[in-house]
């Protein structure tokens, strides 16, 4: 149980008002209560986690809730994602933030390692959260920041989560090592191959599952290396498949974006076919020889996850006749002579990311990110979908250079400065997606429980008419109108629940994207209010408008052709810009 914090606690000043409009709650107006938030964060996304995530929510909101000296702030969440880093925990960045702005004065978090598995994150906040005059609370330590004698023990147990981390990181890197030394490697799933339902186990008793060789795609697979041993290109063989009909392999990453379609990826119900990429990994892959050669990937960091491939720095097995191979090893020879061969012409290109463009730019054809390019000492952002080296064609966008996008921002942003100072400050102030959710999620639980009400009735009714048998016609009228009226009410309820989970959907998506741009914002800001007042604000504003702030100003733009766009703007509203020969027509959404 929380421990319910004293009259003789450091507390921060209360804004009474503010509690009340934040929590829309209008009782017990006369003692100020503190401002509570919880911390929940699972880091995968497997059935159970998300059930232990559901649990979590709930709990502490009853927590929080029951306690009189308590208002409920919000429950923040991260939600499959490590903690050993804060990058990319909008919840637990979002957290902090409000400490920052006096919007919270106590957290409740189930742990220490829920919290935070680096130390640096973790003694880092807790110095802000003490200098913010916020408590948090640990329940698996009892530990409470509130009391001077735990910080040491925080600082100590933080410590140890970190450690926990490292070991855990260290002992599956040992593990896999002592594996691969053995040739005690698994089968994958693998284009021209299935698994065959038998489970191999090997001299030093290791068991994996056996893969058993699928003829037609092992055909196709045969056909590729050939035609890359007579030196065509992968953009050729890839759409003369295409032509013939073959379906391309359903891997890992095309079965992700049918099944959690995200921002900057191909359209769901589009097909890209075969590709380059496909041709060029698998004539790669030493497995359609028989072979395996491991790791081929590494972490890093343990903190950061980062994953490289692996060019030396960690020792590689090779293990050979591993598996049933689909190419002789003399053609295997061929392809990679010719492979050697075209890596001695190939030039490499440093990306650039940090281009506030980069990740903005949409094609409205096909869904994806533009990319970046230099021709001829100029920028130029294409859809990556319009390359030849795709085989099947399935975007003509066209590509742009970067004034061209540039242009088309500011002709749209002469609008937005109208209204622009009033509109962020709103943005920055009222971002309580906590409080959001949790009432959509409120509705939803209710709409949930009034369906599983009236299906409940409805069988008792069948059930009713069923087992009595002196049951008269009108009587049977009246049951049936009265299924009829349920099922009409459930037909609601099922499309009202929809509406609200879309909401609540776009409600998440929406404050993720906006959350790592805050600080940027909150500039775009200060320097909007610094501009002069009249005809020379414009003026003022074309000039020193930078691309950073443009990137403050909007999420995104849908590029439709080269005269119509749509620009998302920070507050989450949508103005259509239409290019004319005279200079530019722009109409609002």
């Amino acid at each position: 149980m929380f421990p319910i914090p004293t009259e003789h606690e450091n507390r921060p000043e209360f804004d009474e008002n503010y509690i009340l409009n934040a929590t829309r709650q209008d009782d017990d107006k006369t003692l100020p209560r503190l401002k509570v938030a919880a911390y929940i964060r699972v880091s995968t996304d497997l059935q159970d986690q998300e059930n232990s995530y559901a649990v979590q929510e709930q709990y502490f909101q009853q927590i929080i809730e029951s306690n009189p000296l308590w208002k409920l702030v919000g429950i923040y969440s991260d939600y499959g994602i490590s903690g050993t880093s804060k990058e990319k925990r909008v919840g637990f960045c979002r957290l902090i933030r409000h400490c920052q702005e006096g919007k919270i004065d106590r957290i409740l978090c189930k742990s220490i390692s829920r919290f935070a598995r680096n130390t640096a994150d973790f003694s880092s906040a807790l110095f802000l959260l003490r200098n913010c005059q916020v408590t948090i609370f640990f329940e698996k330590e009892n530990l409470d920041s509130a009391e001077l004698k735990n910080e040491f023990i925080l600082s100590v147990l933080g410590a140890f989560a970190q450690e926990e981390s490292r070991s855990i990181s260290s002992n599956i890197m040992e593990g896999n090592k002592m594996r691969n030394s053995q040739g005690d490697v698994r089968n994958v799933k693998l284009y021209g191959y299935r698994f065959s339902g038998n489970w191999i186990c090997n001299e030093t008793g290791y068991k994996y599952r056996e893969v058993e060789v699928v003829e037609e795609e092992a055909r196709v697979v045969q056909f590729v290396f050939q035609k890359v041993a007579d030196d065509q290109s992968y953009s050729e063989i890839a759409r003369w498949l295409n032509q013939q009909k073959i379906p391309a392999p359903y891997n890992d990453y095309k079965r992700k974006r049918i099944l959690h379609s995200r921002k900057g990826q191909l359209y769901s119900q589009l097909d890209a076919g075969w590709n380059s990429g496909q041709i060029s990994r698998m004539v790669r892959n030493e497995r359609y020889v028989g072979d395996v050669l491991t790791p081929k990937k590494y972490t890093i960091n343990y903190l950061t996850h980062e994953v490289k491939a692996n060019k030396g720095q960690l020792p590689q097995y090779y293990i050979k006749n591993h598996h049933t191979p689909i190419i002789d090893r003399t053609l295997y020879e061929e392809v990679h002579a010719v492979l050697r061969q075209k890596s001695l012409k190939k030039i490499k290109h440093n990306k650039n990311e940090t281009n506030p463009f980069s990740k903005r730019l949409i094609c409205s054809e096909c869904g994806r990110f533009y990319c970046m390019a230099t021709r001829n000492d100029h920028l130029v952002w294409y859809c990556p979908s319009t390359r030849k080296t795709n085989g099947l064609q399935i975007c003509h966008a066209k590509s742009f250079t970067e004034e061209e996008i540039t242009y088309i921002v500011k002709k749209a942003a002469r609008k937005l400065l109208k209204n622009a100072v009033p509109r962020l400050e709103k943005v920055l102030n009222d971002d309580y997606v906590e409080r959001d959710r949790s009432t959509y999620k409120g509705q939803l639980a209710d709409i949930d429980k009034a369906i599983d009400a009236d299906l409940e009735e409805i069988e008792h009714i069948k059930a009713a008419c069923l087992n009595n048998k002196t049951m008269n016609a009108s009587e049977i009228a009246r049951q049936k109108q009265t299924i009829l009226d349920l099922r009409k009410k459930l037909r609601k309820n099922k499309r009202e629940y929809k509406s609200i989970s879309a909401k609540l959907d776009h409600l998440e998506n929406y404050w993720e994207e906006l959350e790592p741009d805050f600080e940027l914002r909150a500039k775009a800001l200060q320097w909007l209010q610094s501009l002069p007042q009249g005809r020379t604000r414009t003026r003022k504003f074309l000039l020193g408008a930078t691309d950073m702030y443009f990137k403050a100003l909007f999420l995104d733009i849908t590029i439709h052709s080269k005269s119509k766009y749509t620009i998302h703007w920070f507050d989450d509203v949508y103005t259509k810009v239409i290019l004319r020969n005279t200079g530019g027509n722009i109409t609002h959404a």
